[in-house]
């Protein structure tokens, strides 16, 4: 399995580091004002509807029923269902468009230019649901064959297309805005005929129009039901952040967006890595409970140790990273700044992120949706609340307050309910892990203390950025695999001749 978390990270890594040029050119192109703002909403809105339809919710429910029945046909089935609902429901969104812009962003209503482009953008976007939704169940079918290349890889369509027309866009002197929500669709386009090109090498083909409700795409249905219950009430935490900033100074949404795309990069690497991986490895074990607990076990223990190290990372550089990446051009030094702040609050919570896709998997193979869907209405309501506090203190920081605090009462929730009282045992063996990482978080803080990037040429700051991480790696990880602190690479062997 070490070898499929490899695979997956590794592509889903270059797919994020493409994201991060992407924004880096948007940032140049766009900054933090009018423009931005209402792409990042349309880039959004679309997405919101993604994670409730599809990704989670539809591999949660599919990839446990194929893996365990090794059928594919009810993949077929569901192609053809979610077909009719996605293009049922964008039809009525494409009508209805500015009046759920009422609803997504109440802040633009007193202005009728905002209103009017950003309604616009979103009927070019909103389609684009329909493709990524149908991806999904590709995906889903792969991945229930453990094979992960295809998934992991795809995402680096949207960013070389989207890279590719900002590049042009500004050497035409044409509105990259414009020219960028197209790029969204047609890549969307690009990355359903890829997923269909692995699938149909693999044997799995889309025939005519055939739905046969059998009583396992009945259990499907009920469960993706279940799942994007759970998935809705976890994106009204965006929602939220999404409508709280339409109400603040312009640029206040494009600060959330910018930290969010670097927050992104390691909860992909780890977190959806993982989720995506172990999946189908759950659903494959669920009839052996105690090596499955095992496997929970390690995994959480595993995401754990190296989502605290990225968390450090994260806290520790923001100012810098920002600076680094998106101060020049019309994103100013103020800019970098409060970016800076926002990724410092997230990053806080990438821990409790990263276990949460553990978690979920483990859920999902056991056929027991509904315990993320408890964990996540108390993390919504929370969000709701602190976020409401914390904006009129702190602005669109505050709202990255509120996100982080949600995020660990999710997780603290869903650990009790996996394990109950027991959890308390697992945990005190988290103990050496961070007695570990708080020796290195000493030197990492020195460093930072005699940091003075922004009065030093960015080449410079980063190359030395980069060695000291490259020291800080060697040591936690391989010095603490040495001492048996960490022992990720014999868990995951461990498990691997499971079937």
């Amino acid at each position: 399995m070490l070898k499929q978390l490899l695979t997956f990270s590794g592509f889903t890594f270059l797919s994020r580091i493409l994201g991060m040029i992407r924004e880096m050119l948007i940032a140049y192109a766009l900054g933090a004002g009018f423009w931005s703002d209402i792409f990042f909403i349309a880039f959004r809105f679309p997405s919101f509807f993604r994670k409730f339809f599809a990704e989670g919710a539809m591999q949660g429910a599919l990839v446990p029923e194929i893996a365990s029945t090794n059928n594919t046909k009810i993949a077929e089935s569901m192609f053809w269902v979610m077909t009719l609902l996605m293009l049922s429901f964008v039809i009525i969104v494409e009508i209805f468009a500015p009046n759920l812009l009422t609803v997504l962003a109440p802040g633009y209503l007193g202005d009728p230019e905002r209103k009017k482009v950003a309604t616009e953008f979103i009927r070019i976007t909103f389609p684009s649901l329909l493709t990524i939704s149908l991806s999904a169940i590709l995906a889903a079918v792969l991945n229930s064959k453990r094979k992960f290349f295809a998934e992991s890889s795809a995402p680096v369509i949207l960013n070389v297309v989207m890279i590719a027309v900002l590049l042009i866009a500004s050497q035409c002197q044409k509105n990259v805005a414009y020219a960028l929500i197209w790029s969204v669709l047609g890549a969307s386009i690009l990355h359903f005929f890829y997923l269909y090109t692995f699938c149909y090498l693999s044997g799995f083909k889309i025939h005519f129009p055939r739905i046969q409700f059998t009583t396992n795409l009945k259990n499907v249905l009920k469960t993706m039901g279940i799942n994007s219950l759970s998935g809705a009430v976890m994106q009204i935490n965006i929602f939220v952040d999404m409508m709280l900033a339409s109400w603040m100074p312009a640029g206040s949404l494009s600060f959330l967006v910018y930290a969010d795309r670097i927050f992104q990069l390691p909860l992909s690497v780890i977190g959806v890595a993982m989720g995506s991986v172990l999946l189908p490895n759950f659903s494959r074990i669920n009839d052996y409970p105690a090596e499955q607990h095992k496997l929970l076990e390690d995994s959480l223990k595993m995401a754990f140790q190296i989502a605290t190290a990225a968390a450090l990372g994260l806290c520790l550089f923001s100012d810098f990273i920002i600076y680094t990446l998106f101060c020049r051009g019309e994103f100013s030094q103020q800019h970098s700044h409060t970016t800076g702040s926002v990724l410092l609050m997230a990053g806080i919570s990438l821990p409790a992120y990263v276990m949460s896709k553990v978690l979920n998997s483990y859920c999902y193979a056991q056929k027991k949706p509904w315990l993320p869907l408890r964990s996540a209405l108390v993390s919504v309501s929370a969000n709701v609340a602190f976020s409401l506090l914390f904006m009129k203190i702190f602005g669109c920081i505050g709202l990255a307050m509120a996100t982080s605090i949600a995020a660990w009462l999710n997780i603290s929730v869903l650990l009790y309910s996996t394990f109950g009282k027991t959890i308390f045992r697992w945990v005190k063996t988290l103990i050496p892990s961070l007695l570990w990482l708080a020796i290195h978080g000493l030197g990492l803080y020195a460093y930072r203390l005699n940091m003075h990037f922004e009065r030093s040429h960015w080449a410079i700051s980063l190359a030395t950025f980069l060695f000291i991480s490259i020291v800080f790696m060697m040591s936690y990880f391989g010095l603490g695999h040495h001492f048996k602190i960490q022992n990720f690479f014999y868990k995951f062997k461990e498990h691997t001749s499971v079937q």
